[in-house]
């Protein structure tokens, strides 16, 4: 086995998220950068954070995808769209050498029975297309950097939420080589329900699994099965949604590049999709 095949220490991974308990124990020593640590959902940005490099052979909870990387991340600011922008880019600049950030959120909210229009057009006014714009532009501005996100939770078509990134600016399909869209699958090897669909999905990874939690009192450490269900179940309790599939792929593609650095994010995701 190739020893990079499990990441690099010299490897950084960011993470754009609700935030994160930079004290979990299965994160000690994982984290070079923590730039704002409250949130909207720490215990979100903690599971992504873990699933991505969570430490192995500690005798605790999980290992993550890559043994070795370190995590650099920002908290998403809640209603502050400008100033989410800004450190999604200052998270990039501040860390030379970054080459993957996992976004495992977005702003576009609609509901499984929505008419199409209001999907488009959500209570904010500002639809999934208006509102990826800048997120389309900051992936065109830093394409040395590969940008995994979500699709959301929806059970609609990608288009309505983060999909809509790989639309151009007269809303006509052209995909970003640099940006990957990935919705979630079960255990039983089926498309989840509640993940949307469509050409703008780039990939399905699995969903719904034990990861680090929390750190708060009263709260759990790990996300736990619920009684009857099990993990890669639908709604079992474990950390779910298309959130949890994102960063099972941008550990994945951290080990790509760790195998090879001279890989650029169009051969990395063309190798993850043609090998899926």
């Amino acid at each position: 086995l190739d020893p990079s095949a499990i990441g690099l220490s010299s490897q950084i991974i960011g993470v754009m998220d609700g935030g994160i308990f930079k004290d979990h124990p299965d994160l000690v020593g994982r984290l070079t950068q923590v730039y704002s640590e409250q949130g909207k959902d720490r215990g979100h940005g903690t599971a992504v954070t873990g699933t991505i490099a969570a430490n192995t052979d500690n005798n605790i909870g999980i290992s993550g995808i890559n043994w070795h990387a370190s995590i650099a991340i920002d908290a998403i600011k809640d209603g502050e769209e400008i100033n989410t922008i800004r450190a999604y880019q200052s998270l990039i600049d501040r860390n030379p050498g970054l080459k993957i950030v996992s976004n495992s959120w977005g702003r576009y909210y609609c509901t499984q029975d929505s008419v199409v229009d209001r999907c488009l057009i959500p209570p904010t006014g500002i639809g999934a297309y208006n509102r990826t714009r800048a997120y389309r532009n900051l992936a065109l501005r830093n394409t040395s950097v590969l940008h995994v996100w979500a699709t959301g939770n929806d059970g609609v078509s990608a288009h309505l939420q983060n999909g809509a990134l790989h639309l151009d600016d007269s809303k006509v399909l052209k995909k970003l080589d640099n940006v990957i869209v990935v919705t979630a699958f079960l255990a039983d090897g089926k498309l989840a329900a509640y993940g949307d669909y469509g050409d703008t999905v780039d990939l399905a990874a699995p969903t719904e699994f034990r990861a680090p939690r929390s750190t708060a009192s009263g709260e759990d450490l790990y996300y736990g099965v619920n009684v009857g269900k099990n993990y890669g179940e639908a709604h079992s309790g474990g950390f779910n949604g298309t959130s949890a599939a994102t960063p099972v792929v941008s550990g994945i593609a951290s080990l790509v590049m760790a195998v090879n650095n001279d890989l650029n994010p169009e051969q990395v995701k063309n190798i993850l999709i043609y090998t899926a």
